[in-house]
């Protein structure tokens, strides 16, 4: 008895065409990644498309990370850093977007720097001011697990801070600061509340 030939979705011979998959389909084994012969056929219609040519190009409203590529791809990765006053200490090179210039295909728009340098020229108030709201463990100076916390259940007792109810209950202090943030409901059976 000769076996069934089972053919791809895709596959010509169900328009009525001319088979292009040889029948070898089993839908068991397929995977949803897998190469069928109409996208192997798309994939190879689109080698060699670049730029203007290539189906998903969107011109210059692209994101940073794609022009970052295409400065890469035309240009290759940065080897030198046009900083003058470079302390030459840091040995990552990087393409910098130039201030007042936009993410766009235009190598003028960036200057080649090291890793150093680049923080250093990207670096502004708003920056400073965001790592220090950054800076959570830290409220005027005081850290957070310094704060009184209070065990509900199974007695109340009050904490003059979260380490200390660690170390009292035997559990984590990030356990316990997931409970007074509401990530979680109890730590090591208790329940917890800022005092």
């Amino acid at each position: 008895m000769k076996k069934k030939k089972n053919h791809y979705p895709d596959c010509e011979i169900n328009n009525g065409g001319e088979c292009d998959c040889d029948g070898n389909y089993d839908p068991k084994n397929q995977k949803s990644w897998e190469a069928t012969p109409a996208r192997r056929k798309y994939w190879d219609s689109l080698k060699g498309l670049k730029n203007e040519k290539a189906p998903n190009w969107r011109g210059d409203d692209v994101h940073r990370v794609t022009v970052h590529d295409w400065l890469k791809t035309n240009y290759g990765k940065p080897s030198v850093c046009e900083n003058p006053y470079c302390e030459k200490r840091s040995k990552i090179y990087e393409w910098c977007l130039r201030k007042g210039f936009k993410h766009e295909r235009k190598r003028r728009n960036y200057i080649r720097l090291c890793r150093s340098c680049h923080r250093k020229y990207d670096w502004n108030k708003e920056k400073t001011q965001q790592a220090i709201k950054n800076l959570v463990w830290f409220e005027g100076g005081e850290s957070l697990t310094k704060k009184a916390v209070l065990r509900i259940n199974g007695g109340e007792r009050k904490y003059e801070s979260i380490t200390e109810a660690a170390k009292d209950v035997g559990c984590s202090i990030s356990s316990i600061s997931n409970c007074l943030a509401g990530r979680g409901k109890t730590s090591f059976g208790y329940e917890w509340r800022q005092a």
